[in-house]
């Protein structure tokens, strides 16, 4: 069998390195990494096991708005001639399953649909990639219905649409930790808590790592005001500091003031330490046994760190950017609300 494997973050590809060594392991396995989740390729390209793979290729499917109004007819051009040769090649390989983990790229929409469309003998398999595919709700953002505006009259392609994480519909099967919480036409597979911890434990990046005893802060990537997130991130590195505990803190792949971040620990005297590696995950060091505590506002490290520890505490400051500083989530979904409800995610207090 043929098996083409779409990724964008490090979570897709360890994913992928784990079915491409067991499930697929006798067949013949592809990747395509791609800019989707602003990750560079270099970064992406660290999480590969290359030996696994009979072809590794990046491509830049990203419509950016920015490039657009900069550069104008040009780029729109250059851009419909990328995605077009994507498809083209994909199409040419004649793969017999593309595992995927986001349906929403424009580009992989108009593959799905023209796979589906023209009845091509390729399964599409959905697989999760975190908390998107449990979104109860989510208000998209202006900026991109009007990519998705520009796509369909780019392309001539009313079949471009907005639509939450996962809800698509081209999946064949779907791979998840949670079946139940989920509605889909395809065939749920589920994805065990052994299966998980397989999957982001056996890393070899995480040998010769060593940590102080500590709890480790993972913020994603939803904080746009930089004056808001200083004051918050102030107000938990202080918590710890006053204790003398250590905090490491791991920030989201696409951050890109790590700079003035560093700048931000300088005054808690070495108990507050930004671990800059990108050739680390949160979950990397989630399950190094020195780590007691996992703190997030609604990451899916959060999630993550329930399926890989059974004795670590996991703790959410979403309380706070709601409460003090008035932050409104766009979105809501099950698994965490069922996590909270539960009493496995607690409240962060100080």
């Amino acid at each position: 069998m043929k098996i083409l494997y779409l990724c964008f973050t490090p979570y897709h590809i360890k994913v992928s390195n784990y079915l491409s060594k067991t499930e697929y392991k006798s067949d013949e396995n592809h990747m395509i990494l791609s800019s989707c989740s602003g990750i560079n390729e270099n970064t992406l390209k660290k999480f590969v096991k290359i030996t696994q793979y009979k072809t590794l290729n990046y491509t830049d499917i990203e419509l950016s708005l920015r490039e657009g109004v900069k550069l104008g007819a040009s780029y729109f051009k250059k851009y419909k001639s990328s995605i077009e040769h994507f498809i083209k090649t994909i199409k040419e390989q004649e793969y017999d399953k593309i595992v995927y983990f986001s349906d929403n790229p424009i580009a992989y929409q108009l593959l799905f649909n023209d796979i589906k469309q023209n009845s091509v003998n390729t399964k599409l398999m959905f697989v999760e990639e975190g908390t998107g595919i449990y979104l109860k709700n989510y208000r998209y953002p202006f900026r991109y219905k009007i990519l998705i505006f520009l796509a369909k009259i780019l392309f001539n392609n009313n079949n471009i649409r907005v639509f939450m994480h996962g809800k698509g519909g081209f999946e064949d099967e779907v791979l998840l930790r949670e079946p139940e919480l989920i509605e889909s036409k395809g065939k749920k597979i589920k994805l065990s808590k052994d299966e998980f911890r397989e999957i982001l434990i056996n890393n070899d990046c995480t040998e010769n790592f060593v940590l102080e005893k500590g709890s480790l802060f993972c913020p994603s990537f939803i904080i746009n005001d930089p004056k808001v997130r200083n004051k918050a991130f102030n107000e938990i590195f202080l918590c710890y500091y006053q204790k003398r505990e250590f905090l490491y803190v791991k920030l989201h792949p696409s951050e890109r003031e790590v700079d003035s971040l560093q700048k931000l620990v300088e005054s808690y005297d070495g108990y507050i330490i930004i671990l800059n590696r990108d050739d680390l995950t949160s979950e990397d060091i989630i399950v190094n046994p020195n780590i007691k505590e996992v703190i997030s506002d609604v990451s899916s490290s959060l999630i993550n760190a329930y399926y890989l520890r059974d004795d670590i505490k996991i703790i959410s400051y979403q309380n706070i950017l709601i409460k003090k500083y008035g932050l409104k989530f766009k979105f809501k979904y099950s698994i965490f609300e069922n996590m909270v409800e539960n009493g496995i995610i607690k409240h962060f207090s100080f």
